[in-house]
């Protein structure tokens, strides 16, 4: 027969989790912040580290590991790659913004990062399968330091919103790639 989920909530009462993006999306600064950080969390957005900290500015170490990671990929990118960017022109300077591009290489996320400058860069915030990005201690100190946001679609996506909403709120940009994954096919 069927099976009863055991994190249902029991009748009548309302879980945490339901609604936590709907929960952190008022305005407010930085109390809106902690509050929508604070519901990711507690809706299991947590993959290892507490996920309020992946929002935390990083330290020195990780902002140099993210320097050097940064010049490796461009260069790469422009070099073996021939990356051409055009039309940056285009892209408003406010903050706020999301970059919703297509997932149809494992190089997508690569080629995006060698297309912003440093100070672009370092406003942006990423969102990223847990299965690959947070899967060891050398990719979640990799992940850290490029500020990827742990997204888990099988176990609460819903906390990976409220992340991605408080990112927002901040004043930064998210990179969300809108299918989840990669295209099996290639193909858009």
């Amino acid at each position: 027969g069927l099976r009863r989920n055991a994190r249902r909530a029991p009748r009548g009462r309302r879980s945490r989790c339901a609604g936590a993006t709907s929960r952190s999306s008022g305005g407010g600064g930085d109390r809106a912040g902690a509050r929508g950080a604070a519901v990711a969390t507690r809706c299991g957005a947590r993959t290892g580290d507490d996920s309020s900290s992946q929002l935390a500015s990083p330290g020195w170490g990780y902002r140099s590991l993210a320097l050097l990671l940064y010049g490796v990929n461009k260069c790469l990118m422009r070099v073996f790659f021939r990356l051409e960017v055009r039309g940056l022109s285009r892209i408003p300077k406010s903050d706020h913004l999301i970059f919703a591009p297509n997932h149809a290489s494992n190089l997508d996320p690569l080629a995006l990062a060698a297309a912003f400058n440093w100070r672009e860069l370092h406003r942006t915030y990423w969102a990223g399968w847990t299965g690959i990005l947070f899967a060891g201690g050398i990719m979640r100190m990799i992940s850290r330091a490029a500020q990827i946001l742990p997204v888990d679609p099988d176990r609460n996506p819903g906390a990976a919103l409220a992340l991605g909403a408080t990112v927002l709120r901040n004043g930064f940009r998210l990179v969300w790639f809108p299918e989840g994954r990669r295209s099996p096919t290639g193909e858009i």
